[in-house]
């Protein structure tokens, strides 16, 4: 049989599974190390009971620095965190993203977990920032090298609504790194990636945005729209949805260079090792 073109699937805005790795004592019905955080409708219901525990616990308190000081959140790097939000019987069916591309994919083609891998990230996080805390566009590029490497054939990159961006930054920054290291991104695009498949992708923008900042659309979770205002507006991911204004104005497809916090994996070994 043919070798299978891995699939990257890069999920969208509020997407993808976060887990505490932090304790965090509430009123009754205390989130704990493991506890997923985004998303389980149990918690979200619990705030009734307490003090907007899990609002205080998604949201950034250091909404400048991008910080969890008091329920520290990270990603989970799996299929699974795609696929079902809120896996259930009743609440999986409803919170379904990659599940049915999943499925069908698997059954009709033979991917498995060897021939397809998800790139979740911390939504709530503006894109430079995703590279300094977590490396994630480095870990991004040693992921599809490796499907490469292990599949044979270049990899299709499959990216749903705000996923889109931060694949286009992706791009943007895979330039810069190539500049810094001496080798050819257009090389490296055409040696890894064989097709980029934009799903909903606001690339000029979504209008939705201002109203779910503006509203605190609560997506039809069991939680007030002034609290969910609150959390939304904590995210330093949410400009990186709003529609361009003018022509000219900063996109996803901007040739603006990098901002002046742009982290290369060398500037992050540099500080490391000034730090040692």
């Amino acid at each position: 049989a043919h070798p299978l073109a891995p699939l990257v699937l890069v999920p969208g805005f509020m997407s993808s599974h976060l887990k505490a790795w932090k304790y965090k004592a509430c009123e009754t019905f205390d989130i704990r190390v493991g506890d997923r955080v985004w998303l389980d409708t149990k918690h979200v219901f619990y705030d009734y009971f307490r003090d907007d525990c899990w609002a205080h616990c998604i949201a950034f308190e250091d909404v400048l620095g991008q910080h969890d000081l008091d329920c520290r959140l990270r990603t989970v790097d799996t299929l699974e965190a795609i696929t079902e939000l809120d896996p259930g019987e009743v609440t999986g069916p409803l919170s379904s993203i990659f599940r049915d591309l999943v499925v069908a994919v698997a059954d009709t083609f033979g991917y498995n977990p060897d021939s397809m891998a998800a790139m979740p990230y911390d939504w709530r996080t503006a894109p430079h920032i995703l590279q300094g805390r977590h490396r994630y566009f480095s870990r991004f590029k040693a992921k599809v090298e490796a499907l490469v490497v292990d599949n044979g054939e270049p990899a299709i990159v499959v990216a749903h609504s705000m996923g889109n961006n931060m694949f286009l930054y992706f791009t943007r920054w895979l330039e810069a790194q190539a500049r810094i290291e001496g080798f050819s991104s257009e090389r490296w695009f055409n040696r890894n990636i064989v097709t980029y498949v934009a799903v909903a992708a606001p690339l000029l923008g979504a209008p939705t945005s201002w109203r779910t900042l503006v509203s605190g659309d609560t997506f039809g979770l069991p939680i007030s729209e002034s609290v969910m205002k609150v959390v939304l507006a904590s995210f330093g991911s949410s400009g990186s949805l709003f529609p361009v204004a003018e022509e000219g104005e900063p996109t996803p497809l901007s040739d603006d260079p990098p901002p002046a916090d742009f982290q290369s994996d060398e500037s992050i070994r540099q500080r490391c090792a000034g730090r040692g």
